[in-house]
C-alpha cells in the first residue's frame, strides 16, 4: 500500500491508536506527567518535564518499532 492510498491513513489510525493506547494512561495531564494526543497523522505529546517528554517520545519509537 502506497502513501495516500485512501486505505493507508485507517491503518495508520489503527496503528496510532494500539501505540498510544499502550502507552498512556487514563486521565488528564493535571493528574499526570504527560499526555498523548493523536489525531489523523499528528501525535502531540503534552508533559510537565523535559525529562518525561522524552520518556515517552522514546516509549512510543520502542512500541511503533515492535509493529514492523
Amino acid at each position: 500500500m502506497r502513501q495516500g492510498d485512501g486505505l493507508s491513513t485507517t491503518l495508520f489510525n489503527i496503528a496510532l491508536h494500539g501505540v498510544i493506547k499502550k502507552i498512556d494512561k487514563r486521565g488528564t495531564i493535571f493528574h499526570k506527567l504527560s499526555q498523548i494526543l493523536g489525531y489523523v497523522d499528528d501525535v502531540i505529546i503534552i508533559s510537565k518535564t523535559i525529562k518525561e517528554l522524552q520518556e515517552v517520545f522514546i516509549r512510543i519509537e520502542d512500541e511503533a518499532n515492535k509493529m514492523d
